[in-house]
């Protein structure tokens, strides 16, 4: 399995800033995490994909936490266009921000309706841009790839 010591890097950091904010994990565990959790089955599988710095399993501890990017804290290194559960297993699954890292959101989609029990639940928050930042975004990260950044 390859390292990719410049997301654990990232990750990290984020780990660093979560320890030295307690009002940020409070809002992210009273509020977020909270609500997310009340919209869970109680029973069955519990899946996080793009689990990435690995807060949320800090509130939900039986949780099968997954990222595309190996680091020590995840129970399992996936794609989340491409899980590896089998068809019908999984109760629910969480993602909190990870929706637009996602190459193709419809692939993710498709394969958590294949491991999603019937009645399972699709738990994502994702946060909302205006339209021009996101569009300056991009085509900053457009513009950054052509200089080769």
């Amino acid at each position: 399995m390859s390292v990719d010591v410049q997301a654990q890097e990232y990750f990290n950091r984020h780990r660093r800033v979560w320890e030295q904010k307690p009002a940020l994990r409070r809002i992210y565990e009273q509020e977020f995490f909270a609500r997310i959790l009340s919209f869970r089955k109680s029973e069955g599988v519990s899946v996080e994909v793009g689990a990435g710095p690995g807060f949320f399993k800090h509130t939900l501890p039986s949780v099968i936490s997954t990222d595309i990017v190996w680091c020590p804290w995840l129970d399992v290194v996936a794609d989340a266009q491409k899980l590896p559960f089998q068809s019908s297993t999984v109760a629910s699954i969480f993602g909190v921000d990870m929706l637009h890292h996602v190459a193709s959101p419809m692939a993710f989609l498709l394969e958590a309706q294949r491991i999603l029990v019937p009645g399972g639940r699709l738990i994502l928050v994702e946060r909302l841009r205006p339209f021009r930042t996101t569009v300056g975004i991009r085509l900053g990260q457009r513009d950054a790839r052509e200089k080769g950044i």
